[in-house]
């Protein structure tokens, strides 16, 4: 069984920051108290806590909008038809301004290249 380490790095690299931008925001509206609860306490915190659970709703469809975007990138990488500017995988570029000035990095192999390609 062949494992492809590059792989798995690519792909943690590419959907680990909308991934956990979908899953802890969700973990977060679990622990939100149930306004029928039992407890006068637990019941005021929960009117309390009731616009955050639909900000913590929203960031969840945001990062679930932030991976399909990043699903259709691997897939137009993998299918040829994504023209990026990566010298090493031809993967998409993220542009930054850093210290010493513009600089790129890869989304999907993490190279970096000076100034923004």
């Amino acid at each position: 069984m062949d494992i492809n380490i590059t792989a798995i790095e690519r792909l943690v690299r590419l959907f680990a920051q909308p991934a956990a931008l979908m899953i802890i925001p969700l973990i977060g509206y679990a622990f939100l108290p149930d306004p029928s609860s039992v407890s006068p306490v637990l019941a005021g915190m929960a009117q309390v806590f009731k616009p955050v659970g639909g900000v913590l709703l929203v960031a969840s469809l945001a990062g679930s909008a932030w991976m399909a975007r990043r699903l259709w990138l691997l897939w137009k990488w993998e299918s040829g038809d994504l023209d990026g500017g990566c010298d090493n995988c031809a993967g998409p570029m993220h542009h930054k301004d850093g210290r010493y000035g513009p600089y790129s990095v890869c989304m999907m192999c993490g190279s970096k290249r000076e100034g923004h390609h």
